[in-house]
């Protein structure tokens, strides 16, 4: 105790020399930051807060480029999500902070954000970077990405991701809203630890997400190129489908298709629940459960709920839901016309300090669900 109340004071003593921020006069460049992860996000305006804060008169510049258009990942949106964080983490009056829209970025499908701190009453520094607009004409292999279908508390969706996380789709979609004769042609290679279904349900995702930018699945084509080679590192392969992203103006694909491998039948874990699934998440935890069971007569889907030994002694609306959850998605199946000798049950009882989990799992009919799960 006395060694941390040490520390302590002379971390204050240490900090009482440290130089006070000096006020702003000029505008300054503090950071830039391109398509990137939730924590790199969080971390780069964590920083842009603090210059903020040091200094009551200063006002804050978020300049962003990026595809244009409505929905996430547009220039305009990636501003706006940016400006919310400010407002909501650190108590910033809304009049310090400005928003611009840069234009689109050298790559219609990148983005990029300028975090400015300016003196009170200041003009906006012009821009650093010239960037395409209008966007002229985009063919070929326009962008790639790794894409992962994850259920349960790894959720894979809009609400948990920042706008540069979908840059891709709003690019594409800035790019074939400019190029009304051009096609756009999605080329998929699957992981080799695959999952029945999961790059159909994929594809038809982007769909979604292209049709409400206002692309029409009529100007789309999905493509399987096979399964993606696995890397020296890589025991068992990658959980991730790539895709990429080509635009033409002839209809003749880009490569050829390929019939899928046959799946190897195999219990696996799809999912893992200690909340309720949104109502999203339920429609496609439900469609991949049906896709394997369509592909494989022989499989059946069990509910297996861990239950900590203190779970009689804990209260809540939230542990009575998920412990419903079997029930409900078990009515949703047989609704849909799952016969209930493919539906099955379980229990494990675990520690008095564990968590409550339901697992879903996927299994041929004569193995039990237990033996694909790490408990």
């Amino acid at each position: 105790m006395k060694r941390t109340l040490g520390f302590c004071l002379l971390l204050l003593l240490f900090a009482s020399f440290l130089p006070a921020q000096d006020k702003i006069t000029e505008p300054e460049l503090i950071d830039e930051i391109g398509r990137a992860n939730n924590e790199s996000w969080s971390a780069r305006l964590d920083i842009f807060l603090n210059y903020l804060s040091s200094d009551p008169d200063a006002v804050g510049l978020i300049r962003t480029y990026g595809p244009t258009g409505k929905g996430v990942g547009t220039a305009d949106s990636i501003g706006k999500q940016a400006k919310g964080y400010l407002l909501h983490h650190g108590g910033i009056d809304e009049q310090r902070i400005k928003v611009v829209n840069g234009g689109r970025f050298e790559r219609p499908v990148d983005t990029m954000t300028e975090f400015w701190v300016l003196p009170r009453n200041s003009e906006v520094p012009p821009q650093r970077k010239a960037f395409v607009s209008p966007i002229g004409t985009v063919t070929g292999k326009v962008a790639e990405e790794a894409v992962a279908e994850y259920f349960g508390f790894a959720v894979y969706g809009h609400e948990t991701a920042w706008g540069p996380d979908f840059a891709v789709e709003a690019g594409i979609a800035d790019i074939l809203s400019s190029q009304p004769a051009s096609r756009l042609f999605l080329v998929v290679r699957d992981a080799q630890y695959r999952i029945p279904g999961r790059w159909k349900r994929l594809v038809d995702e982007k769909l979604r997400n292209l049709e409400q930018r206002g692309i029409m699945a009529a100007r789309i084509q999905s493509i399987y190129a096979g399964e993606k080679p696995r890397s020296e590192n890589e025991e068992y392969g990658s959980d991730e489908i790539e895709i990429e992203y080509w635009v033409q103006n002839e209809e003749t694909p880009p490569v050829s298709a390929v019939a899928p491998r046959k799946f190897q039948a195999r219990a696996f874990d799809l999912a893992d629940y200690y909340s309720l699934p949104d109502a999203n998440e339920e429609e496609r935890l439900l469609q991949a459960i049906a896709d394997t069971l369509n592909e494989f007569p022989a499989f059946k889907v069990s509910f297996v709920v861990r239950r900590p030994g203190n779970l009689e002694t804990i209260e809540g609306r939230e542990n009575k839901e998920v412990l419903g959850l079997p029930q409900r998605l078990e009515d949703l199946l047989t609704r849909s016309g799952l016969k209930t000798s493919r539906i099955g049950r379980e229990e494990i009882a675990v520690g008095e300090n564990d968590s409550l989990y339901v697992h879903i799992v996927l299994h041929p009919k004569d193995e039990s669900p237990m033996d694909s799960l790490d408990i």
